[in-house]
């Protein structure tokens, strides 16, 4: 059965956009009880979070090498497109998290564009380029990289626009919630090596 949603990769991704924010913010709970006074906490950040959710027919990947997809069969978890807006002095910027395999060029008719519509719906807050976009590279969400013809069909571009406007409204909103904060960091120690998809030798290579 495919089925939307991961909730490996949703840990994942919500770690990743905790660790980002833990970065380079403290939230203040009251903006206007902040120890020290405004000029303090130079930064503002504010987040959000919107569904991206697709039709059932806007398919899983299931052979990039035979070009492959398949519709799915059902809706797991809901595909979520996480937002945080960072401003300093009247600079606005934004990093938006997706629950996705990814986004190609082909698919979305042009990246360029695709974020020029993404800026206009977040009513031009903020400029192309003063957002990235990140996808967790989710196995359980559309076949969005144009390794198949999916993209060609109609359910996959209305969809496209569905997901311009939901990230825009998402942007919006978090540039609607900032509050004043500022920047820290911090450090922990790896208490084991990590591997990516396969097992450590016994040499831990």
């Amino acid at each position: 059965m495919h089925t939307l949603g991961s909730g490996t990769r949703r840990d994942l991704l919500a770690g990743v956009a905790g660790g980002f924010l833990a970065t380079i913010a403290e939230l203040a709970l009251d903006e206007h009880n902040v120890n020290g006074g405004e000029s303090a906490y130079p930064w503002r950040v504010g987040t959000s979070r919107v569904q991206i959710t697709p039709p059932l027919e806007v398919g899983i990947l299931m052979s990039s090498g035979r070009g492959e997809w398949a519709p799915f069969e059902g809706v797991r978890m809901p595909l979520q497109a996480r937002v945080a807006a960072i401003q300093s002095g009247s600079r606005l910027v934004a990093l938006v998290a997706l629950d996705l395999l990814g986004l190609a060029d082909e698919a979305v008719g042009g990246m360029r564009e695709f974020k020029r519509t993404i800026a206009a719906h977040a009513e031009n807050a903020y400029e192309p380029d003063q957002f990235v976009l990140a996808a967790s590279h989710t196995h359980s969400a559309p076949a969005s990289l144009a390794l198949t013809n999916l993209h060609h069909t109609k359910p996959f571009q209305d969809w496209v626009k569905t997901l311009a406007l939901r990230i825009g409204a998402g942007l919006k909103e978090a540039g609607s919630r900032l509050r004043a904060c500022r920047r820290s960091a911090g450090r922990r120690p790896v208490r084991q090596p990590a591997s990516s998809a396969r097992p450590l030798r016994a040499d831990r290579r």
